[in-house]
Parts: structure tokens; C-alpha cells; sequence
């Protein structure tokens, strides 16, 4: 295994192949400065962005059982999860790491979605889609507070911390809400674009205003527009969530792996 601290390896990415969906967001961290990345060039990569974020793991998808054992074991003297490492994995990994130690549990299933033809969705509100402004970072930085705390994690996003997410997007023209005939946000999501790919994330509805098609209206128009510019839209979402997974599947994206999220207890 080689290690990489403090530097981008974004050759890592040609490693992924077809698993560049699944694992879409450890082919963009491997293009920045991680705080570390351990890899054989062949078969594995554990890369760690930045703590508090777990670390993701990509394996082959041909490995075998002995093989996966050998990655849990190597992970484990990498990222020690004693220390209070949480690990990104492909399900058969996390079914190795569950079975083998009892000392380990699951935090998170993820699905990973893509989409290459958008479908209308069935539901079509009044309104639509446009800019998060400058003025509405505030409103924007709660929404995104309030979307990690209510996720199974149940992340307490510091007020500053989101505010400094919710600017960089804002900067890049790249945060949307649903707005109602009114101008009022109804829903909000953000993108984060490279050469190929769209990253639909940060999706959320607060919940007084759900099951009235203003999400599946706005991730449609945004994942339409990505489409229209040559770039493939991809997402995450709660494998427990069916709602948010049918909703996505209805406008036109579709399962491509699972991931899970394993942690200490």
C-alpha cells in the first residue's frame, strides 16, 4: 500500500470505472488535498477528506470474501475505528465489517442514483426554480441545519459552519429553490458540477410543505438543465427513505449501487 497525506491523486479516479456513481463522491475527494489516502493503485483505495466526514472505500467489485477481510483488516490499521473513524463501503464490505466485529454497527444505507432522461413529474405546483440570493443565506444555512439533523445521523451543523457552505454555493450560482406564484422557497438543492457530472445534493423540503411536488419539480428542472449542458445528474439518498427514493425514480433516475455507513457503537 502506498499513503498519500495533505495531496490530491486524482489518477485514483480511473479506477473506479463503472462504480463511478456509486462511489461519485470519492472520485471528486481524491482530486483534492485529503488528509490521507491509502491505495494499492489496483484493487483498493481508503481515502479520508477531512475529519468529522468518514472514510470512503473503494474495493473491486470482483472481491472475494478473504480479500474484503484482508481490506477490514488493513482499514483497521489505517483508520483505527477505536479512534472514531466512520467507514463509507460497498454493502458486501459492510456485511464483512458487521459480521466480524460486533463492536461495529451501521449508521447509514445510501443509494446512489443516476439519471440520463428526465421524466415530468407527475405532480406540477405553481412557481419555479431560480437562484438562491445573496440576502437568503440565512434562510438557506437553517434548511441545511435542519436536513443533517433530521437525517439518521442526526448531524448538529454549527449556525457559522452552514452559512460558509450555503456562501460557497451561492458564489458559484449553484443553490436553487423552489419558489410558489409568490416568490416564496417552498424547496431547496444545490450541484456540484464537474467535467462529466452533476451532483444533485443538499435536497431538502421543510416538512409542512412535503408530498406537494415542489422537491420532485425542482431536482427535475435542475437535472434537466445538466442534461441539456452534457452532464450526467447523480445523487445520494436514505436507503430508509422509500419516499425521497421514489420520488427520484419517478423523475427519471435510476439505482445503480449501495453504500453503507459503519461506524463504532
Amino acid at each position: 500500500m502506498k499513503r498519500y497525506f495533505g495531496q490530491a491523486v486524482p489518477e485514483l479516479a480511473a479506477l473506479l470505472g463503472e462504480d463511478v456513481c456509486t462511489f461519485s463522491m470519492l472520485s471528486r475527494i481524491v482530486g483534492g488535498r485529503c488528509t490521507k489516502t491509502v491505495t494499492d493503485h489496483r484493487r483498493v483505495i481508503m481515502c479520508l477528506s477531512v475529519r468529522p466526514f468518514p472514510v470512503w472505500v473503494w474495493t473491486a467489485p470482483d472481491a472475494d470474501r478473504a480479500e474484503l477481510e484482508g481490506v477490514w483488516e488493513a482499514l483497521r490499521a489505517e483508520f483505527p475505528p477505536e479512534e472514531g473513524y466512520a467507514y463509507n463501503v460497498r454493502l458486501p464490505l459492510a456485511r464483512v465489517i458487521l459480521e466480524g466485529d460486533p463492536s461495529m454497527r451501521e449508521q447509514l444505507g445510501l443509494m446512489a442514483y443516476h439519471c440520463h432522461e428526465t421524466i415530468p413529474p407527475r405532480k406540477t405546483p405553481g412557481g419555479g426554480v431560480s437562484l438562491v440570493g445573496e440576502d437568503e443565506v440565512d434562510r438557506a444555512a437553517a434548511w441545511y441545519r435542519l436536513m443533517h439533523a433530521e437525517c439518521v445521523l442526526h448531524e448538529d451543523i454549527p449556525l457559522e459552519n452552514a452559512k460558509e457552505v450555503i456562501r460557497d454555493y451561492v458564489s458559484r450560482r449553484s443553490m436553487f429553490f423552489w419558489r410558489d406564484e409568490n416568490g416564496e422557497p417552498k424547496s431547496i438543492c444545490g450541484v456540484d458540477e464537474d467535467e462529466n457530472a452533476a451532483h444533485v445534493t443538499h435536497v431538502y423540503t421543510p416538512p409542512r410543505e412535503r408530498r406537494k411536488g415542489y422537491a420532485a419539480n425542482l431536482v427535475y428542472t435542475v437535472s434537466k438543465a445538466q442534461l441539456d449542458a452534457g452532464r450526467v445528474p447523480m445523487l445520494y439518498t436514505d436507503a430508509n427513505y422509500s419516499a425521497s427514493n421514489g420520488c427520484y425514480t419517478q423523475i427519471g433516475f435510476a439505482l445503480q449501487g449501495e453504500l453503507r455507513t459503519v461506524a463504532r457503537k
